[in-house]
């Protein structure tokens, strides 16, 4: 499987998408205060981060309507963004900026999302399960 950073475009993307090489320390802070180990921190981060690599990667291979639903509704603006595993969550714990990753989804993924949201969107300003 191809590593959707190997791309040019991808790659800038990417790039534009994180914040720092430092990883978000709110994302670190558990709700009752107490402090993780650096080993949990750095499953978190990986975990988060293999989550949306994993939704990119769905949606470039677009093998099922469900599961290519599922990840547009997952990174949509809209969903629950409090959810512990949210993909606000998952980019913010993984350094990520998830304005940046939506707007590459939406550029790059138009036609897909098209075909979810209907014909009668193409007309208008393109509003996407993303935005």
């Amino acid at each position: 499987m191809t590593d959707l950073t190997t791309t040019p475009k991808a790659r800038a993307a990417q790039g534009d998408a994180r914040r720092s090489p430092s990883r978000s320390p709110e994302a670190h802070q558990p709700a009752g205060g107490e402090v993780r180990s650096e080993a949990e921190v750095r499953e978190v981060i990986r975990f988060c981060d293999a989550m949306v690599q994993t939704a990119l990667e769905t949606l470039r291979d677009a093998r099922s309507d469900e599961a290519l639903r599922d990840v547009l509704c997952w990174m949509s603006a809209a969903a629950n963004t409090k959810a512990p595993c949210s993909f606000e969550f998952c980019c913010r714990a993984a350094g990520l900026q998830p304005a940046a990753i939506r707007t590459f989804v939406a550029r790059t993924f138009a036609g897909l999302i098209d075909r979810f949201t209907g014909p009668e969107h193409t007309a208008q300003a393109k509003p996407t399960p993303l935005h």
